[in-house]
């Protein structure tokens, strides 16, 4: 059940503004978790409401003292980002899918977004950000009428391989009812937070949207971001090694490989 902190005319004003909606979640690399903690902050959208349900952990984020709930809906007149500070075990991905199907269904997006880290161990061998590999998928692409999209879309190469993971639970939600999505597949560190990747993604996000988003502030704090974005990392590892072992070396459980 999503609980919402604005009225019935607040919520029919961003219906009828038939905005994309990102979905940021930690996953590998920390890519759209990263981007979409950026895109709150730099384009300094709206905190809306937040998903109250049996099924979250019990957790609390403090943004400059005030306590909010770990999992928000914030929105200005261009984007709508539905934001997890936690990670995310898999008991309850469905649940996530859902909550997003319910949002929805009350906002009625023009489409999803979303980004995730490719895991490559080469990655380190990589300096210049630009050289990193994006390809994109997705479901029912074809129906999203705005025609900047479609031509970006065709401009990516499309990703050929398997996911597993939180994403995937969502494509599946969304896909048995034909609701278009589009997900970001980019190369990542496997195992740490990847800024320069977030970063492309932000870069592409803002080229496909036709939106302004400065990476400037996140290029800054990208040591920082690290350091922080580390013990989350650490939870998600666990919680993949809690499923099936996993010998050195080898691509993370959850989430998406080649």
């Amino acid at each position: 059940m999503i609980s919402w902190l604005i009225n019935e005319d607040e919520l029919e004003k961003y219906r009828q503004l038939n905005l994309p909606l990102l979905v940021s979640l930690p996953d590998t690399g920390l890519i759209s978790h990263i981007a979409g903690g950026h895109i709150i902050s730099e384009l300094k959208l709206k905190y809306i409401g937040y998903v109250d349900a049996e099924w979250i952990p019990p957790f609390i984020a403090f943004v400059n003292g005030k306590s909010l709930p770990p999992i928000r809906i914030y929105a200005d007149n261009k984007i709508m980002v539905y934001f997890s500070e936690i990670p995310l075990d898999n008991i309850i991905w469905r649940f996530i899918a859902l909550s997003i199907y319910e949002l929805y269904q009350r906002i009625r997006p023009s489409m999803i977004l979303g980004g995730i880290g490719l895991p490559y161990m080469k990655r380190q061998e990589i300096t210049d950000r630009n050289m990193l590999r994006v390809f994109i998928g997705g479901h029912n692409i074809e129906s999203i009428p705005h025609k900047g999209i479609k031509e970006y879309v065709t401009s990516i190469k499309s990703f050929t391989g398997g996911l597993y993971g939180v994403y995937a639970t969502i494509i599946q939600a969304f896909s048995k009812k034909n609701i278009p999505i589009i997900i970001h597949v980019i190369d990542s560190f496997p195992y740490f937070p990847d800024i320069d990747a977030s970063i492309i993604y932000l870069l592409h996000l803002s080229r496909m949207l036709n939106i302004t988003i400065d990476v400037t502030a996140l290029e800054e704090k990208a040591s920082q971001i690290k350091l922080l974005a580390r013990s989350m990392m650490k939870q998600i590892q666990t919680q993949m090694s809690s499923q099936q072992p996993s010998t050195t070396g080898t691509k993370p459980i959850s989430s998406i490989y080649m």
